[in-house]
């Protein structure tokens, strides 16, 4: 049995979309403590981590552990009907994921998705090693990504002699973004 049950539309509405913009279907791993998304985009260059405490949700009913894949965009074309000022009950029924908008006790709107079969196997996350750590503003970070998408379609990301720098090339522009950190204090190596 899944029953989920969230007011904090707006967040979720958010994420979804940010998630459907580099993969089209997920695999969605429900456990009694979060919910899970591990996936790969079809090009293999990027990985999706992102889970969701159960502490999220006005109610989180998951009596085993259960995994479901969808269309995520199918999912975000429903959440743009979906008020943020509601609250969104969310199901399993057969071989559907139902969405249901509450108004109030008497109104309401249901959706459906088709959960699907994927072919492939489970993605594991891999335990990657940071040899560095910096702390910058979001601000000066967002804008170098910004610059680097309107040359390519990539970006690099380099520390040398103590300055982070973004680099996007593309066929004819090139982009290197200097990207300041606060003090020298912030930055931590390690061997």
């Amino acid at each position: 049995m899944l029953k989920l049950s969230l007011v904090r539309i707006k967040e979720f509405k958010w994420c979804i979309e940010k998630i459907s913009n580099l993969v089209n279907e997920v695999r969605i791993k429900l456990s009694r403590d979060k919910l899970l998304i591990v996936q790969i985009d079809p090009a293999s260059v990027s990985m999706i981590v992102y889970q969701i405490k159960k502490e999220f949700f006005e109610t989180y009913d998951i009596e085993e552990d259960d995994e479901i894949a969808i269309n995520i965009s199918n999912l975000k074309n429903i959440l743009f009907h979906i008020s943020e000022f509601c609250t969104l009950n969310i199901s399993k029924e057969e071989n559907r994921l139902v969405l249901k908008e509450m108004f109030d006790n008497e109104t309401f709107q249901e959706f459906s998705i088709p959960i699907i079969e994927l072919e492939e196997k489970e993605t594991r996350i891999p335990q990657l090693i940071h040899n560095i750590s910096i702390s910058v503003n979001v601000l000066d970070l967002k804008k170098a990504v910004m610059s680097a998408d309107s040359v390519s379609e990539s970006v690099a990301f380099a520390f040398e002699n103590n300055q982070l720098t973004a680099e996007a090339i593309g066929d004819l522009n090139r982009v290197k973004v200097f990207i300041p950190h606060n003090t020298p204090d912030e930055i931590i190596k390690e061997a």
